[in-house]
């Protein structure tokens, strides 16, 4: 055998070893710092998703978002203040992702600062509310609504508390109020 093969075939043995040695250790959840690292196939996922949607999930007793969804590298962000034993998801008809727990509401994994987990209602395609305030899609607050009047009078689209109309979570100035609540008895 020729010298110059037997070299090559040895060097493209060593290139395969060290290949094979730096993908094992970069695949793995225990990095070099000896803290157990996210491994996605140990997460308890809210929801199953075979989406890139977002998505919640319980992993080392935390609450973890991901907005690029797993086959992408994505990197999961801890949900900070989020209570994993009461932790659930809720995904509205646009694809946005709620999260509730039993003190708060969490949107694209941030808290909702003076919201309310347990009184959350997600059933319109839309407007979402809880007993302290009235969201709109992209974790919007609809500002100055009266909640105790609060009522959704056309899904998604329409809503009326005892002073305003809204429409998409806008206020219409100039609509009455009390005009548009009498038509929706």
């Amino acid at each position: 055998m020729n010298k110059k093969y037997l070299l090559t075939i040895v060097g493209i043995i060593v290139v395969l070893v060290i290949s094979y040695i730096v993908f094992n250790l970069s695949n793995s959840n225990i990095s070099s710092s000896g803290i157990q690292e996210f491994n996605p196939k140990d997460a308890v996922y809210s929801q199953k998703s075979e989406s890139s949607w977002p998505v919640y999930f319980k992993y080392q007793g935390g609450v973890y978002f991901s907005s690029t969804g797993f086959g992408s590298r994505g990197t999961p962000e801890v949900v900070e203040g989020a209570d994993p034993g009461s932790f659930q998801e809720r995904r509205l008809a646009t694809g946005e992702e709620y999260g509730v727990d039993k003190n708060f509401v969490y949107c694209a994994g941030h808290k909702i600062e003076g919201s309310d987990g347990q009184t959350f209602n997600d059933k319109d395609p839309n407007y979402t509310f809880d007993k302290n305030q009235v969201y709109y899609p992209y974790c919007r607050i609809v500002e100055g609504v009266d909640i105790s009047s609060f009522k959704i009078v056309s899904p998604g689209v329409y809503a009326v508390d005892k002073n305003n109309v809204y429409k998409y979570g806008q206020i219409i100035q100039g609509a009455e109020a009390e005009s548009v609540r009498n038509q929706y008895k």
